[in-house]
């Protein structure tokens, strides 16, 4: 089996020995260049086409996307682990768009980093996707804030409108349990959609359960709607019983 060329660019001494250690512990990986600058390291990716680079997205003579759009330049083939003790999401999400295939987080905790490290190269050489659990966490914790904030701004009548929606009443029965015209709860349920992003009252729902404005007891129907449905399914099947006789009796 061919070994991994990999060529490692990091102007931080501690990090770029420390990658260099962990990766020629393993019988796998075959490091054929370094460099401490972007200049230096892309002449190593010209020269010796290596399968994956690990680049410092924090050199002093570049950074961010344009190291990632460099190397490409250089070299299209090569994967790409970006590394980096960034701790803003928003220039995360940039390299990664800019076209990084993984992102090495150096904020790891120290009993993770080799195992982190040695999972992106893997990831990358085999043109997967790969990201720091430090970094998931990261997108974990700034989506349940949005969501937070979501929930916040729904009004009480908005959430009572959601739960009628989710006890199966129509807009006219929403409008006469809340006292309110027709054409308020219309507004109220567009307001909701927007808020939640969604089109219609399925995921409307869906997404009120899964942002904990409204629970499993709310779909619960009080008898007289029950007995109500009932009697309108019965109806409809002794109907199209009488319907199915009659056919075949004038046949």
């Amino acid at each position: 089996m061919d070994k991994i060329k990999i060529v490692i660019i990091e102007n931080d001494n501690v990090a770029r020995v420390g990658a260099e250690y962990i990766l020629s512990q393993k019988g796998m990986f075959h490091i054929v260049g370094v460099a401490k600058n972007c200049k230096d390291g892309l002449a190593e990716i010209e020269s010796k086409k290596p399968e994956v680079v690990l680049v410092n997205t924090e050199l002093p003579d570049s950074s961010g996307g344009k190291i990632i759009s460099l190397i490409k330049k250089a070299c299209a083939v090569t994967r790409i682990v970006a590394m980096g003790a960034i701790k803003n999401l928003g220039t995360i999400k940039q390299i990664i768009d800019d076209g990084a295939d993984c992102y090495y987080c150096k904020l790891s905790p120290e009993e993770y980093i080799e195992n982190h490290l040695i999972d992106a190269v893997i990831a990358a050489n085999r043109n997967g996707a790969w990201i720091d659990s430090t970094v998931n966490r990261m997108l974990i914790d700034e989506r349940q804030s949005k969501e937070k904030d979501l929930v916040c701004k729904f009004t009480d009548r908005e959430i009572s409108t959601l739960k009628l929606i989710a006890n199966g009443m129509s807009n006219e029965e929403i409008a006469k349990e809340l006292n309110f015209s027709n054409g308020t709860i219309r507004s109220y349920i567009h307001t909701l959609f927007d808020k939640l992003n969604v089109g219609n009252r399925i995921n409307a729902i869906r997404y009120g359960i899964y942002l904990d404005i409204i629970s499993i007891s709310d779909f619960r129907l009080e008898k007289g709607k029950i007995a109500t449905i009932q009697k309108k399914r019965k109806r409809k099947k002794t109907k199209n019983s009488s319907h199915s006789k009659s056919v075949v009796n004038s046949q």
